[in-house]
């Protein structure tokens, strides 16, 4: 395998950008992202097979990104949007009203963007917060490799890593799976005391008819 040229003035850490000629200010343009920039002697075309006249290496070190500790938060009173309707004994489904503030839980990722589980179908999906193709998201359940592919079109910072990515989406996932758990709990314990209080119920009438029946 041939082994990947590398620019013979590149320094430890940088990266080499473009060749550019004097009149370009690429340095102004590019100042958000790098924490610096300098200027080398020589240009090459790629593979550095050869000199390139009137044109210099532009170098850059990256700025170093700090990114949000990662922490999942849960809406409280949060109310779901209909996403059914029952017509003539016929369910209709339809896409809940989603968007950036429609989740259960989130997990803040990077400026305004974060990750969140929402319902949907009697589901929880996962997606972004903010997206440039709406309504990419998938069931929580779904293995984080593949829900990250998917939903990745709308990470909208390089910023935010893969691995950064798959963290919060495997931390979405035990709390959405803990979340269904104790939300089971409630329904079966609902069922608990329905059962009590309708047993209840009939212990006092079958007590009532047992006293007018000895009237």
């Amino acid at each position: 395998m041939e082994k990947q040229w590398k620019h013979p003035e590149l320094k430890e850490n940088e990266e080499f950008l473009l060749n550019v000629t004097d009149k370009e200010n690429w340095e102004f343009k590019l100042s958000k992202d790098f924490k610096s920039l300098r200027r080398g002697k020589v240009a090459y075309t790629t593979g550095g097979k050869e000199v390139v006249p009137n044109l210099k290496p532009l170098f850059g070190l990256k700025k170093s990104v700090r990114m949000r500790k990662l922490v999942v938060e849960y809406k409280k009173g949060f109310e779901p949007s209909k996403d059914s309707i029952n017509a003539g004994g016929v369910l209709i489904m339809f896409t809940p009203a989603i968007n950036e503030d429609y989740w259960i839980m989130r997990i803040k990722l990077y400026r305004n963007q974060a990750l969140i589980a929402f319902p949907k179908f009697g589901l929880i999906g996962v997606g972004f917060a903010k997206e440039i193709n709406w309504n990419t998201n998938l069931p929580y359940s779904v293995p984080a490799e593949r829900l990250y592919q998917h939903i990745a079109v709308n990470k909208k910072y390089n910023q935010i890593t893969k691995a950064h990515c798959l963290k919060a989406i495997k931390m979405l996932q035990a709390a959405c799976k803990q979340y269904e758990k104790e939300k089971k709990e409630i329904v079966l314990n609902m069922r608990d005391v329905d059962n009590m209080l309708s047993g209840a119920v009939s212990e006092i009438r079958k007590a009532k008819r047992m006293q007018y029946s000895k009237k």
